[in-house]
């Protein structure tokens, strides 16, 4: 019976370790994600364990600190900087309550991260095989030169001939030549 009282128990810990890591984690630039938790806060999006009429070691009140904190991230001043990190370590916080925002606030992409499957990786591998078949003038256009190397061999994948090419054409003008050329 005891057991089950403690499973649940909501685990809470300080918002500057939960904004970090969920930085961290999840790709996002850290200022950006200050910015919008010192908003939740001062909202009431994201609510503090601590009581906002609390005063700081004689200062001004937790709400009040939290506007100001607002504002400095606001103008792009970095929590590390000025003291602010050893406040905010102090503001607690359910971490439920903080991923469930952060799923909210942010819209977090479900599935594997851009740029870690497909076939841009060994595409990009090419191109410099590319320029060069259309320097030497053996292609007239990134579309032919992926062509040429699809028949060749060297491009991976189930699709067809022509959508292979395309892909790499499509990669090549993207990262390969400036905009103007084609």
């Amino acid at each position: 019976m005891r057991a089950l009282a403690v499973a649940h128990i909501r685990k809470s810990s300080n918002i500057y370790d939960l904004v970090e890591r969920a930085a961290a984690r999840h790709g996002i630039p850290r200022l950006h994600l200050w910015q919008g938790v010192a908003k939740a806060l001062t909202d009431r999006q994201l609510m503090t364990l601590n009581s906002v009429s609390e005063r700081l070691v004689g200062g001004p009140t937790l709400a009040e600190w939290l506007v100001g904190f607002r504002f400095s991230v606001d103008r792009y001043n970095d929590p590390n900087n000025g003291g602010r990190a050893r406040i905010l370590k102090q503001i607690l916080v359910y971490e439920v309550d903080f991923e469930r925002w952060l799923r909210r606030a942010n819209r977090l992409p479900r599935g594997p991260r851009r740029g870690t499957t497909g076939f841009q990786d060994a595409d990009r591998r090419l191109l410099p095989k590319m320029r060069k078949l259309i320097e030497t003038g053996q292609a007239r256009s990134p579309y032919s030169a992926g062509l040429l190397l699809v028949d060749r061999g060297l491009i991976p994948g189930n699709a067809t001939r022509e959508t292979k090419a395309k892909r790499l054409s499509r990669l090549y003008r993207l990262e390969a030549v400036p905009a103007e050329t084609f």
